[in-house]
């Protein structure tokens, strides 16, 4: 896991990472205490309350820091492509990468309970949305009627289990990332014909 890229990475961001990382570790944002972030990022229990107001807005902060770098990493893959096929599959490819790439991150993002699941709908849910415009602008290309909230809803999930998977290190028949996606936007008939 790394911190945002500056030359010195202020306390606000090793908190947050410090954060991420004892999540990760115990599995639970419930299992972790403001005390244990404190520590893990070398400063004083009361110096946290120097940048949040309690533990809550810290971990608030920690989970929408999380569903930024992932919001980042997908559009750093996306945002130049303009064919909707393209981007769609781009994004898919991007998703997956992020996983395997920060599991970890990864993991607060979709595989904690308790408050993060709660907060997840406040923050990720922006997010989801891109993915349901870029459904839309993929079934407006091609001149399909269907739904694209519940279209996108088949796309995260299809995606999110593959990246699940492979992080599970599960043998998957599609051994490359781009061709389990190729094959999942033709299953979900969103390819370019």
């Amino acid at each position: 896991m790394s911190a945002p890229e500056t030359t010195s990475v202020s306390t606000k961001d090793r908190l947050i990472v410090s954060a991420v990382e004892l999540i990760v570790e115990q599995g639970s944002i419930d299992l972790v205490s403001m005390r244990a972030i404190a520590k893990r990022a070398g400063v004083s229990p009361t110096a946290v309350y120097r940048h949040y107001a309690d533990f809550d807005e810290l971990i608030s902060a920690t989970v929408a820091w999380s569903w930024d770098r992932f919001d980042e990493a997908v559009n750093e893959q996306v945002g130049h492509i303009d064919d909707p096929y393209a981007r769609l599959q781009a994004s898919g490819e991007a998703y997956v990468h992020f996983a395997l790439g920060q599991p970890g991150l990864y993991r607060v993002l979709f595989s904690i309970g308790g408050r993060a699941a709660v907060l997840r709908k406040e923050v990720g849910l922006p997010v989801f949305g891109k993915l349901v415009d870029n459904v839309a602008a993929v079934l407006d290309a091609s001149g399909d009627d269907r739904s694209s909230l519940e279209v996108a809803g088949s796309v995260f999930t299809w995606i999110h289990g593959a990246a699940d998977l492979r992080l599970a290190a599960i043998e998957l028949p599609a051994s490359e990332v781009e061709q389990q996606v190729a094959s999942i936007m033709r299953d979900l008939r969103l390819a370019a014909i």
